[in-house]
C-alpha cells in the first residue's frame, strides 16, 4: 500500500492472497492507522483500476 499525496509506503505480510486476508490486512494496518481512504487504486478489483503488471499505469507502487 501506498498513499499517493505523501508516497508513504507500507508492506503487510500476508499468509495467502484471498479476499479475505487483504482486507483484514488493509484494514488492520491502513484504515485502523490512517482511517478510510477516499479513493482505491488497484490493479485487480472494482474500485480505480489500472492495468494488471503494468508498471507505466501504477508506477508509483510498482518500484
Amino acid at each position: 500500500m501506498i498513499d499517493r499525496f505523501s508516497r508513504w509506503p507500507e508492506a503487510v505480510l500476508l499468509k495467502d492472497t484471498n479476499a479475505d486476508t487483504v482486507v483484514t490486512g488493509f484494514y488492520a494496518t491502513w484504515i485502523a492507522r490512517f482511517g478510510a481512504p477516499s479513493t482505491i487504486t488497484t490493479d485487480r478489483g472494482t474500485h480505480i483500476r489500472t492495468t494488471a503488471y503494468h508498471p507505466a499505469s501504477n508506477g508509483i507502487i510498482e518500484r
